[in-house]
């Protein structure tokens, strides 16, 4: 790991950025106190990553979570799925499912439309469970994964006469060369994200 003083690292930042890109992360120190780390994410994901890990937000919420696991008041995982459905009146435990059938001479193999409906059924549910037709193979994405990549930014331009809020819907798809990952179409103004799943029968 390399440690560089700001001074230099603003009169060479081209360099730096090489060489960060090429041998790691580079700290940024001033008055020989590190301020900044300088890091090349590998790619879109690893940059929601990045971004998300350092969400003082939520490492607010994760410390209050740690502090209250510590204290013996965790829930696991489906307790709290059904404490809030008991909050919201709903059932939390059904299972959201979107199927695709097998698309040939095309760049993807399988396709799912996200509407705000689904996207909120999702949110509700906690996951999910992709279905490929041909194979019946599932995947289950979790909704803390899916959702945070959702973003409006990433709405694609199809079918907003026909949507509700004017707005389009989100595509997620897999690609011949990466069939364990989904991919989330980067939209009008987005970036392609990318999670990894595992399929089974």
């Amino acid at each position: 790991m390399k440690i560089a003083p700001v001074a230099d690292v603003k009169s060479r930042l081209s360099a730096y950025i090489a060489q960060c890109e090429a041998d790691g992360p580079i700290v940024i120190t001033r008055n020989g106190k590190a301020v900044v780390v300088l890091i090349a994410p590998e790619d879109n994901e690893d940059l929601e990553r990045i971004i998300v890990g350092r969400s003082p937000r939520l490492r607010a919420v994760l410390a209050k979570s740690r502090r209250s696991l510590k204290a013996g008041k965790g829930l696991s995982h489906d307790a709290f799925w059904r404490a809030v459905g008991a909050r919201r009146g709903k059932d939390m435990s059904r299972e959201v499912i979107s199927r695709s059938q097998y698309y040939t001479g095309k760049p993807y193999w399988y396709w799912w439309d996200v509407w705000d409906k689904r996207k909120q059924a999702v949110a509700q549910a906690g996951a999910l469970t992709l279905v490929q037709k041909d194979t019946g193979r599932k995947a289950t994405v979790r909704a803390q994964d899916l959702l945070l990549l959702l973003t409006d930014d990433r709405r694609t331009s199809r079918f907003q006469k026909r949507s509700k809020s004017g707005k389009g819907n989100w595509g997620l798809y897999v690609r011949p060369n990466r069939p364990d990952e989904i991919e989330i179409e980067a939209g009008q103004h987005g970036t392609r994200a990318v999670i990894r799943v595992r399929w089974e029968m």
